[in-house]
């Protein structure tokens, strides 16, 4: 796995929704070889519409010849956080998971790979909704 990563320093008092140690031990063991870009985002403000973490599957194209995990992991309130990590621990993490190794296990000439697929998680009175493409 190549694993970049774009994390800018956060505002005192607040925190990610995840810890980079946690997604590199969840995809430590990962049977594929895939690129990830992990980027962290600062918003102006909270927005509890705004997923804490996703992921999408970039194609190759004629730029960039293979293909890219683009993960961006949003601050959530400090207020949250205890409940957040426990939710990223045991829900969003493991669907993640299998989300990414079905469109890892598709076979090279599949069509359905050209296509953008992603994974989002929202936070929102103290639950996670998690939603992807197939």
């Amino acid at each position: 796995m190549k694993l970049t990563i774009e994390k800018p320093k956060i505002r005192k008092g607040m925190s990610y929704a995840l810890q980079t140690s946690l997604l590199q031990e969840a995809l430590r063991d990962f049977p594929f070889d895939i690129n990830v870009l992990l980027k962290y985002r600062i918003p102006n403000h909270f927005d509890d519409k705004f997923p804490i973490f996703s992921c999408e599957l970039w194609p190759p194209n004629p730029r960039v010849d293979q293909e890219r995990y683009y993960i961006v992991i949003s601050p959530i309130k400090p207020e949250d956080k205890k409940r957040v990590e426990e939710l990223v621990k045991q829900k969003v993490l493991p669907e993640f998971l299998t989300w990414l190794k079905r469109r890892v296990a598709l076979p090279d000439n599949s069509t359905y790979r050209d296509q953008r697929h992603y994974f989002k998680a929202i936070f929102s009175n103290d639950q996670v909704a998690l939603s992807s493409s197939s």
